[in-house]
């Protein structure tokens, strides 16, 4: 799996394509946020993802979390790695974004292997040079549904979408909102709606 982050730009007429297109920019948003290397190298990206996807915001709610955003990847003084770390990388951190840890209760579990099986069946592997984490991270699988949707295999990312990201997927968002930290916060209200509207997408 080729670990590659890039903005897009959604042109076609076709709703269709539209609709996969918007999904492709909103995953790849995701997978930055949440992947620690990718974050550390796409913070104007980010930036560039959030204003244009604000523009489409899916609630009023959302406008104000992606001005957030913004305003704190602008604040050189914000330390967003800092505030990863704490949220999700320390021993005690008080997120796990590990679909294992949400439905095996431990970290390598049954869901992991499931996953694994998963990426060798559609011929993709995990850069390791670039990412370090396992393969039932949540930024993972958002590069995995990326990944998928670029290359317009529909219901192999309906069924990584039910069967990784929307079991784990309240638990993450209800964590953040909780946390102590304004930044994850903004993008867990994001998520939320996002999430909301993928699960009427892909159940309808």
């Amino acid at each position: 799996m080729q670990v590659l982050s890039q903005n897009h730009q959604i042109q076609s007429l076709n709703p269709q394509e539209t609709v996969r297109s918007a999904r492709v920019i909103y995953y790849d948003f995701f997978a930055s946020l949440f992947l620690f290397e990718l974050l550390e190298k796409h913070q104007t990206l980010l930036k560039e993802q959030s204003k244009f996807l604000m523009q489409f915001s899916l609630r009023d709610e959302d406008t104000q979390a992606f001005e957030t955003i913004i305003a704190l990847l602008d604040d050189p003084s914000y330390h967003i790695q800092a505030e990863y770390t704490r949220l999700f990388s320390m021993p005690n951190s008080p997120i796990s974004v590990y679909l294992s840890h949400h439905i095996d209760g431990c970290n390598g579990g049954e869901s992991l292997v499931m996953v694994r099986q998963k990426l060798k069946e559609l011929s993709l592997i995990l850069n390791r040079s670039q990412i370090k984490e396992n393969e039932d991270h949540f930024g993972i699988l958002c590069l995995l549904m990326k990944i998928l949707l670029q290359e317009k295999q529909d219901q192999q990312a309906n069924e990584i979408y039910l069967k990784a990201i929307s079991p784990m997927q309240k638990k993450i968002i209800q964590s953040l909102q909780k946390c102590n930290c304004t930044f994850y916060q903004s993008v867990g209200q994001v998520l939320e709606g996002f999430l909301m509207l993928e699960e009427s997408f892909i159940g309808s």
